[in-house]
């Protein structure tokens, strides 16, 4: 065999092409520069306390708790630990270390990385955690964590969709498990449940598969179902759906099925009763969403329930739109008879977890239909009957030589066109949520979601959009973000902040600038507005001052500054210089309101 043969060969490999799949989806998720540490925060720090001091309490970090101001936190016996299930945080423990170690190595052989690492304590051993090493850089280790995770479960994909497929679509497949769905937009971002929870899932499902043919199997299932629920709570449902299954499906390998969860249950249990002295966490009770109050007896549930799939600005169907062919996916499943009893199982997994996560507002910070990214597996899955289709009956020579009549190839090239097209948009909708910013600014601009909910219906304003085009107006240093409601909203600032104007067109434009300036006390105090558009001296203070001015705004860029000697606001709990507030800012052409905030 020559050189060139051995070294195709050796790409070919079944083994090799896992470890290829790994490490493409690996660095392509690393490389997406968006890092989304919001609920995920403690993650990381419960990580290096299981690490350095074998336990989950997050004491240590007190002063950046406060910093904080308690997010996400809970005080149990005087000790502080994050609401959040721990099973992520027990996933990155190995992580941790090796990113802790691999960057003193480097350090040690380029000593220009040095800077990026921490003095290690005194008697200290060389084999034990640097805690600084990591919590200094958290958000790039969640991000770092999340990456191994979705390459890992892009992994159980390929052998998944192996079972029913050739190899070239099954790489179709991870393609679009890895790029096209919120599993680059969400659970690569940070270490967020959602990632952890998949790839149980995906393990669970592989096993099942597999069970078809070696039975045996199937007693297994019960340790990555059972993590998965320390993962994530609502993947109780799939705990109890699979369980039932096995029972039915695989009567005399439950008890084995069963005694194979208790590794993983009877651990959960007794970090419970150790933790929260309780056989579950406050954040696995129903009153942790419940207190929403969104339930079928409200109509705010029925329009979570339907926004969920089709609203434009959180819609599974709007933001990953390949998702749809899962219909028909399990359309052919029954027209070819094909359907069987699990398949059952995995719809009515999906569909009460719909049911559930439409009990909890749809406002929170995220990039479109987050709390459905646990079940990117189940949706894959229901996907391979229209990979079947197309690796069965398109193959150019079957398809062109095989007298198809004309007008069943016209039905097969228009199927592989729209699919392709439903691709391309899901990979480019996600790849906003993976690369760009903007779209989480989103979330709070022009005015936050919690205030103003029906923003996620507004089809003029798509989150996945926002940041392709300059925003006519940019808030920038000393400027905090929107508060209040869309009816009555103010932005404090400290003692500078920068706004930028933009026109983007090949016109000269003409605004209405209109806004109150405010202090925190009555004594005036000064408000200089200096810029190539206004140039003013205003006396504010408590009382507010209303400014309105008509201004003319030639094409390109234009910065404006404004500058105040207030006295700062007294406000303990919040770690913000509050100088002065704009409030009820607008900026109006032709006596049209523009979106400015």
């Amino acid at each position: 065999m020559s050189k060139i043969n051995k070294v195709k060969a050796f790409f070919i490999n079944p083994k090799t092409i896992l470890a290829e799949i790994f490490l493409v989806v690996f660095i392509g998720q690393l490389l997406s520069p968006v890092i989304t540490s919001f609920d995920s925060r403690w993650s990381i720090h419960t990580a290096v306390s299981i690490i350095s001091e074998g336990n989950t309490n997050l004491d240590e970090y007190k002063s950046q708790i406060e910093e904080q101001k308690y997010y996400a936190i809970r005080i149990v016996d005087g000790h502080y630990y994050t609401m959040y299930p721990v099973g992520a945080s027990t996933i990155a423990v190995p992580f941790v270390y090796a990113f802790d170690k691999t960057l003193s190595l480097t350090s040690t052989v380029i000593p220009s990385y040095r800077k990026y690492t921490k003095l290690e304590k005194a008697n200290t051993a060389w084999w034990q955690l640097n805690p600084d090493n990591v919590i200094s850089h958290f958000g790039y280790v969640e991000k770092l964590v999340a990456s191994v995770v979705v390459a890992l479960n892009a992994v159980f994909i390929f052998l998944i969709a192996s079972l029913f497929l050739k190899r070239r679509y099954s790489l179709l497949i991870v393609f679009i498990f890895a790029f096209c769905t919120s599993a680059w937009s969400t659970a690569g971002r940070a270490l967020w449940q959602h990632g952890p929870s998949m790839l149980m899932l995906s393990i669970a499902l592989y096993l099942i598969l597999l069970a078809n043919k070696r039975p045996g199997l199937v007693q297994y299932v019960s340790l990555p179902l059972a993590f998965a629920y320390v993962i994530r709570p609502t993947n109780i449902i799939s705990v109890v759906l699979l369980t039932i299954f096995i029972l039915v499906q695989y009567r005399s390998c439950f008890l084995k099925y069963i005694a194979w969860s208790l590794p993983i249950a009877l651990p959960f249990i007794y970090f419970n009763f150790n933790v929260w002295h309780s056989f579950l966490p406050p954040y696995y009770l129903p009153s942790s969403t419940m207190s929403y109050n969104y339930t079928p007896l409200t109509p705010v549930f029925y329009e979570t329930l339907v926004g969920n799939l089709i609203s434009p600005n959180r819609g599974l169907f709007v933001f990953t739109p390949i998702f749809l062919f899962c219909l028909y996916g399990t359309f052919l499943k029954i027209k070819n008879k094909q359907i069987i009893k699990l398949d059952y199982f995995l719809i009515a997994i999906v569909f009460f977890h719909w049911i559930t996560i439409s009990t909890i507002p749809m406002w929170g910070d995220q990039f479109g239909p987050r709390l459905f990214t646990d079940m990117i597996p189940y949706f894959i899955y229901f996907l391979l009957p229209i990979m079947e289709q197309i690796s069965g009956s398109l193959s150019l020579k079957h398809f062109l030589n095989n007298g198809i009549p004309a007008l069943q190839k016209a039905s097969r090239l228009g199927l592989l066109s729209i699919f392709s097209l439903f691709i391309g948009a899901s990979f480019f909708i996600n790849l906003r949520g993976a690369t760009d910013w903007n779209v989480y600014r989103w979330n709070a601009e022009p005015v936050s979601l919690q205030y103003d909910p029906g923003r996620i219906w507004d089809w003029h304003d798509l989150q996945f959009l926002r940041g392709l085009t300059p925003d006519l107006i940019e808030w920038q240093g000393g400027f905090s973000t929107l508060e209040g409601t869309s009816q009555n909203n103010w932005r404090w600032s400290s003692q500078q902040g920068t706004i930028i104007i933009n026109n983007s067109s090949h016109r000269v434009k003409t605004f209405v600038f209109d806004a109150t300036f405010a202090t925190g006390y009555p004594e005036l105090s000064n408000l200089n507005i200096s810029g190539d558009l206004i140039d003013e001296s205003l006396k504010i203070s408590s009382a507010g001052y209303n400014f309105r001015k008509e201004i003319i705004i030639p094409p390109g860029k234009h910065i404006i500054e404004f500058t105040s000697d207030a006295v700062r606001v007294v406000a303990p709990n919040d770690p913000r210089c509050l100088i002065f507030s704009i409030k009820n800012f607008q900026m109006t052409e032709e006596n049209k309101s523009v979106s400015t905030d």
